[in-house]
């Protein structure tokens, strides 16, 4: 099945990559299709194989111990505005596999974390390694976080 996109009441495909896109428009996408959108541009987001949700999960546990009783809560699979605007023109939009947040005030009763975390966790699979180390790593290290680590189990 093809999905589509809308953008001034014309559809857009997902090849070549439409860019100009804001999280206004984002927010209007069905939720059920795992994308990103970084610098106005749409990434498909591949669905995880069982290792890379068993990998994803352990490392969510041991970093949920160990912030248990501080001031930093970890989330997984939370969408992230790392360049929040409000008027929702941001044009980055994106989905760690898990993230650390120190400032209550990014994430409390929102839907997404409304700036950058302070960590961000990638577990790259197999089947994406390439595209996430080559295309979007140029784009995602330009997003402001204190420290990011990519796994590759």
């Amino acid at each position: 099945m093809a999905y589509f996109l809308e953008k001034n009441d014309k559809p857009l495909s997902f090849e070549p990559p439409a860019r100009g896109f804001t999280y206004r428009d984002y927010e209007k996408w069905d939720d059920d299709i795992r994308l990103e959108l970084i610098d106005g541009a749409v990434y498909l987001m591949s669905s995880p194989t069982e290792w890379h949700r068993w990998v994803c999960g352990e490392l969510f546990w041991q970093l949920k111990s160990h912030f248990r009783g501080k001031a930093c809560n970890v989330y997984s699979e939370l969408d992230v505005r790392p360049f929040y605007q409000e008027g929702d023109s941001d044009q980055t939009v994106v989905r760690p596999n898990i993230i650390v947040v120190c400032d209550e005030g990014k994430v409390f009763g929102k839907k997404n974390c409304e700036g950058a975390p302070d960590f961000i966790i990638e577990v790259l699979s197999e089947g994406t390694a390439g595209r996430d180390l080559a295309d979007k790593k140029t784009q995602k290290k330009s997003l402001p976080a204190k420290a990011r680590r990519i796994c590759v189990p």
